[in-house]
């Protein structure tokens, strides 16, 4: 549903040649969230560490923190922090997980011979020992610094963070937002080196369950009018991802006094905002795109997807209208049939936020104070014959 087009981090405007460069790479392009289920959220990716001369590292961590902001009706807000999660990566608190040691072989060869040459004093002399014991406790200590050396090349650290299962999906509404964030930092020994940090955006998705009824079951919607048209629509299924195909069955039957002129299939987007009570408030912004439109030879005059121009006109919620043109017949009786068409559309539905930076809606949700909920809106339009037959006095 989403691709890791993710934006560039704002801590990476470093102009020294010789510095570092980190990058964060994600497994998927979203955090993934388990729907239904108590299963946890798992986080995976990678951080790569570009050296250009060798560099001491300290520790390298990874850091997942979420934040909310709600805007409640009549001015009141609330901000909190849904979860803040750090990771370390190589540090000298964990063991076997840093990167391969670039220390001279030699000289740990000479410290660990030094320490036998101390054992064996201790036992000759009581107080050479005591001092010997100090001195050898140091170089133990010395051979196993808190810092990492690291030769030129190219570091590739993967990780993997386990995540609550109850966290909420990313929402970017008007006044109300859940945002996910990954900070990487790498630090340096010492109180005068400056670290490096790189933080990228990442979108969290709840996925739906396989065996959730609501999404998966298709649905019918019959409509007639009298005299003119009869309306069949049969989805495939009533819920679906954005950037993805609907396919959806539309029949006609032409009445007595009427001929299938045209269709127009829109999809349109409500975002509420509610109260604490659940009571809606008032309406956010209102989108309306066009999917499909057809004239009466069945032909396209557009793609199954074009973006079209928002649209105030809001029409009657989980239905559709029908246009009416009408036709003076001149004295001629149009003979009373019942024509049957049928039409297989698949309608691809609009984009997502991260896929493209205009003209995208927003998956349903609710979150607190904000709701967003889509539908279809199928427009028939038909020619009406009207007789205008009159006895001519002249």
């Amino acid at each position: 549903m989403l691709q890791s087009s993710l934006h560039t981090s704002y801590h990476m405007t470093r102009t020294k040649s010789s510095e570092p460069e980190l990058t964060i790479n994600f497994t998927e392009p979203a955090v993934f969230i388990p729907t239904y289920t108590h299963k946890p959220a798992v986080l995976r990716g990678s951080c790569e560490l570009k050296v250009k001369e060798t560099l001491m590292v300290k520790r390298l961590t990874v850091n997942f923190r979420g934040v909310s902001h709600v805007h409640w009706p009549h001015g009141l807000h609330d901000s909190n922090t849904i979860t803040d999660r750090t990771l370390t990566v190589f540090g000298p608190d964990i063991s076997g997980t840093g990167p391969p040691s670039h220390a001279d072989q030699d000289t740990l060869g000479m410290l660990e011979t030094g320490s036998m040459e101390c054992n064996t004093s201790r036992q000759k002399c009581g107080l050479w020992g005591a001092i010997t014991n100090k001195l050898c406790s140091k170089c133990k200590s010395t051979a196993a610094p808190d810092y990492q050396l690291l030769s030129p090349g190219t570091y590739t650290y993967n990780f993997e963070m386990i995540l609550p299962p109850e966290l909420p999906e990313s929402v970017n509404v008007r006044r109300s937002h859940v945002r996910y964030n990954v900070r990487a930092c790498l630090e340096f020994p010492g109180h005068f080196r400056h670290n490096i940090v790189q933080n990228m955006p990442i979108a969290a998705i709840h996925c739906p369950a396989e065996d959730f009824v609501e999404d998966a079951e298709p649905v019918y919607i019959a409509r007639a009018w009298k005299r003119l048209l009869r309306c069949d629509i049969l989805m495939s299924r009533r819920g679906a991802p954005l950037c993805h195909k609907l396919p959806v069955t539309v029949s006609f039957t032409e009445l007595a006094n009427a001929r299938f002129h045209g269709l127009q299939i829109y999809i349109a987007e409500n975002v509420q905002f509610l109260r604490k009570d659940g009571v809606v408030s008032y309406l956010g912004p209102f989108k309306r795109r066009l999917l499909y439109e057809a004239a009466e030879d069945f032909v396209p005059t557009l793609p199954p997807y074009r973006l079209g121009e928002y649209d105030d006109h809001l029409s009657e919620k989980g239905g559709f209208g029908v246009q009416e043109s009408v036709v003076l017949s001149e004295c001629e009786d149009k003979p009373v049939t019942s024509e049957g068409m049928t039409l297989n559309i698949d309608l691809a539905l609009p984009t997502c936020q991260d896929h493209s930076e205009d003209n995208w809606m927003h998956f349903s949700t609710e979150y607190k104070s904000a709701r967003v909920s889509h539908w279809l809106d199928v427009s028939p339009s038909v020619i009406w014959y009207v007789k205008t037959c009159s006895n001519d006095a002249s």
